[in-house]
């Protein structure tokens, strides 16, 4: 970091360079407590910064603060919460570096973390359909994403 009064936002490794581990997980679902605490648990055996969860399928939008600490950003149809859902996990260590997200549909979502005083990284998180689904589906979830690329203006964009 450039000056002292900054928080270390990320573990050094060798030398200077900071890693940031990055995962996608396909949760199939959050809808109650057991299941957060499962996942929770599962966390605890790898390493991990931010995680891309899809198919939460929790109703609404929220930001939770988990047990853990960590934080949980979510999005899903508020009418059908059967199907789908983005969000992101962020360790507890980092939190304070995810200074803003935006729930663009239930398919798309993206925060913002700076890496420093200097560098901001965008990671766009994509449940994309599926080859059966229609075409005007896919073509939405390419649109939200050249959309959320476009509206932030950051030195690293991420779309897993």
């Amino acid at each position: 970091m450039d000056s002292g009064r900054d928080k270390k936002l990320f573990r050094k490794q060798q030398g200077s360079t900071k890693r940031l581990f990055i995962a996608t997980y396909n949760i199939r679902t959050l809808r109650t407590e057991e299941h957060l605490e499962e996942l929770e648990r599962k966390l605890q055996h790898i390493k991990w910064d931010i995680i891309g969860v899809s198919e939460t399928r929790l109703l609404g939008e929220n930001k939770t603060s988990l047990i853990s600490g960590h934080i949980l950003y979510q999005k899903n149809s508020d009418v059908n919460h059967h199907i789908g859902g983005v969000g992101f996990m962020v360790n507890k260590k980092i939190k304070h570096a995810a200074f803003k997200y935006h729930l663009m549909s239930e398919r798309v979502i993206y925060i913002i973390i700076r890496l420093n005083n200097r560098y901001n990284m965008q990671i766009i998180n994509v449940y994309a359909p599926t080859s059966s689904s229609e075409n005007e589906k896919l073509e939405q979830v390419y649109k939200d994403i050249a959309t959320v690329k476009q509206r932030e203006k950051t030195h690293l964009s991420i779309v897993v």
